[in-house]
């Protein structure tokens, strides 16, 4: 066959821990970071033009920048594991008891253990041909960001854009990929709790860790050799239905509103002069409580809100209002901070 078109639906996307940055580990077919439905490479020579005076109107030079490569993913989520890369070390057995948990980590550290840093991903896309195959290995993979989004009773669904050092083009040792045995986390519940225990319920959520990072280049190569980790930044939005509630253990929208206005029971925004109050919460996914149902929590600590929508029309049945803001940092857990549980039940 003279000419091969490689198809969406004959790609794969895996990963596997390196054990430096941009080298070790090998991608396996059974690498799963959910269920992807969307990749996107784009690398950039970064090619220099150059032109002097008494050399005419056109560019007479062309040499090497440094290269840069970047990219996306994103699909529904089938496990919070991999999100370590974005956050931190993973801890737990998984159960209810002792529920898996992601631990932010301030440093980039390769050792394997508890209470060490963050790594970077060796990536795989392949894409497989009737007679030929194309390969890209992607090494030292920083992921700067990770979007959770979903609604009641649909798909949880992620999204991530990562920076890496270096990209390899090859034809052979396509993997034989299977789809993930365990189905997408379906967003049956969910609700947004306080630090006491009071919740709402919530239609529609996304939630954003941003991961910054500089890319390290130094003289004799124009690939990036490391990372200089910088900001971490909590943001989110949440969409509820506009109600009034005042039974026990539960928030209402009109809760929200006062928070929103400054402090509880405030009927109007504050003074400048007067310093917001500051919020714990915890945001419940669930599947429900079955045995071999999902439960997860993103839990934030001091945690502000920042806008305020509250769309009316004269058609709809219920009014629904969305709640934005950030948070400072996982929820404190002893020594650590901790912003995402999950376990099986």
């Amino acid at each position: 066959m003279a000419r091969e078109i490689y198809r969406g639906n004959a790609t794969y996307c895996v990963y596997a821990d390196e054990t430096a940055f941009g080298t070790g580990g090998t991608p396996s077919a059974s690498g799963y970071f959910g269920k992807v439905d969307n990749v996107s490479l784009d690398w950039d020579n970064n090619i220099i033009q150059s032109q002097g005076i008494g050399e005419g109107r056109n560019v007479t030079v062309a040499t090497y920048g440094n290269f840069t490569a970047r990219g996306s993913l994103s699909g529904e989520v089938i496990d919070f594991t991999p999100f370590r890369f974005m956050v931190g070390y993973l801890t737990g057995a998984g159960t209810s008891g002792d529920p898996y948990e992601l631990t932010e980590s301030n440093v980039l550290n390769y050792t394997a253990g508890v209470g060490n840093g963050l790594k970077t991903a060796h990536l795989e896309v392949g894409a497989s041909g009737d007679a030929n195959n194309s390969i890209f290995d992607i090494t030292g993979c920083w992921f700067e960001n990770l979007s959770l989004s979903g609604s009641q009773g649909a798909n949880l669904k992620f999204s991530t854009s990562f920076s890496s050092s270096y990209v390899t083009k090859s034809t052979a040792g396509i993997l034989t990929y299977a789809s993930p045995a365990a189905a997408p986390f379906v967003c049956n519940n969910i609700a947004l709790e306080n630090g006491s225990g009071d919740a709402i319920n919530v239609t529609d959520f996304s939630w954003t860790l941003e991961n910054q990072a500089d890319q390290v280049y130094e003289i004799g190569s124009r690939f990036s050799t490391y990372l200089s980790l910088k900001l971490r930044k909590y943001t989110f939005t949440y969409t509820l239905l506009y109600d009034y509630n005042d039974a026990a253990s539960t928030l209402s929208a009109i809760e929200m509103l006062e928070l929103f206005f400054g402090t509880a029971a405030a009927n109007s925004p504050i003074a400048a002069t007067a310093t917001p109050t500051a919020s714990t919460l915890r945001l419940v996914i669930d599947e429900g409580s079955a045995s071999g149902d999902r439960d997860g929590s993103i839990d934030l600590e001091n945690c502000y809100f920042t806008t305020w929508s509250h769309p009316v029309n004269l058609g709809d049945g219920k009014i629904s209002v969305t709640l934005s803001g950030f948070g400072f940092a996982g929820l404190t857990d002893g020594a650590v901070n901790v912003p995402i549980r999950w376990y099986t039940n």
